[in-house]
């Protein structure tokens, strides 16, 4: 194995990639209800697998942590820290916004014109800016992510203010995701969503140098396939596909064994074809439902094969984002040239 010490924002992107492969798989299989259309498939547990790919959305929130750890400021005061990584987040939403009303446009437009989507103009506006899902339920996590975001500047803070107790922080979030107490906290915490207390993980591990001090001690290419191979552990704790209450303890283990894994030489265009796939990881995820449920589903499934269903899903998705990223909607090429992790 090459020598490796830092989780650089080349690993994120292969993240990414394979994090978006898993959610276009999860969201093929694991609801026949939803597939209007006879198909064939291989694997006789398909969605089996399909319910594990779920995994890929706390994959997601762990990286986003993870790489706005790296990009917050430190300064002096508490209050200028804060406003300074608010301003960060919503830069980064606003970045996202941008892509997401690219896809917004496209297919809302369509959908209009093909007669799927019925026009109106409080839902339309509800939709365009985040608020409602009603278009695409596969879309609930664009609210999610904007949540996220702008709670993590607050728990900087807290972790700015008490260092040494970083872990214990950890800890009181756990009880406070798992508690059956309805005192508000509690109840206001629930809402936030176990991805936001997964993103937090990813804050602490960045904080904390964790996955570098991993690739440190561990030199073995075992140590990584054990760790994805625990993964495989949520199909017995979690076998319903809602169930995600243990993504937080296998995202870590995921993240780590499969870059780990893709360090290895043989692995260098794997490793390259993933980090393609990751860049437009964004638009594949706004837009495959369309595909898959929404609007082509009969032209799709007239391959039959999810194999072939699968990769030509995939591919369009990746031309349609590819198409989309040259599109400026507004001239940002101050903003592009800035760093990303």
């Amino acid at each position: 194995m090459k020598e490796k010490d830092l989780f650089t924002k080349s690993d994120s992107l292969c993240i990414y990639g394979v994090s978006v492969l898993m959610l276009v798989y999860h969201h093929l299989l694991c609801d026949p209800k939803r597939l209007e259309y006879p198909y064939i498939t291989i694997f006789s547990n398909s969605q089996i697998i399909a319910n594990y790919c779920h995994l890929c959305v706390g994959l997601y929130a762990f990286i986003t942590g993870y790489g706005l750890a790296h990009k917050f400021i430190r300064k002096e005061s508490i209050f200028e820290t804060l406003f300074e990584n608010l301003k960060i987040c919503i830069f980064q939403i606003f970045k996202f916004f941008l892509k997401y009303w690219k896809v917004f446009i496209l297919f809302i437009s369509i959908g209009i014109i093909i007669g799927k989507v019925n026009f109106n103009i409080k839902e339309f506006l509800m939709n365009f800016f985040g608020f409602s899902n009603s278009y695409n339920n596969e879309w609930w996590y664009v609210k999610q992510y904007v949540k996220m975001l702008i709670c993590l500047p607050f728990f900087d803070v807290l972790y700015k203010i008490h260092p040494k107790y970083r872990w214990i922080m950890l800890c009181i979030c756990t009880c406070m995701i798992f508690s059956p107490m309805k005192m508000f906290i509690f109840y206001l915490i629930k809402k936030l969503n176990i991805y936001t207390f997964i993103m937090f993980e990813g804050y602490l591990f960045a904080r904390g140098n964790l996955i570098e001090k991993t690739f440190k001690n561990a030199k073995h290419l075992w140590y990584f396939v054990i760790s994805v191979i625990i993964t495989f552990l949520r199909i017995i704790v979690s076998p319903n596909i809602m169930d995600t209450r243990w993504d937080w303890l296998f995202a870590p283990f995921f993240i780590v064994g499969i870059t780990g894994i893709l360090n290895v030489s043989c692995f260098d265009r794997l490793r390259k074809i993933l980090k393609f796939i990751g860049k437009y990881s964004v638009y594949i995820w706004l837009s495959h439902t369309f595909f898959l449920y929404y609007y082509f589903q009969k032209i799709i499934f007239k391959c039959k094969y999810t194999g072939i269903i699968y990769t030509m899903v995939v591919f369009l998705c990746i031309c349609i984002g590819i198409i989309l990223d040259k599109i400026n909607i507004l001239p940002l090429n101050k903003l592009k040239n800035k760093q990303n992790f």
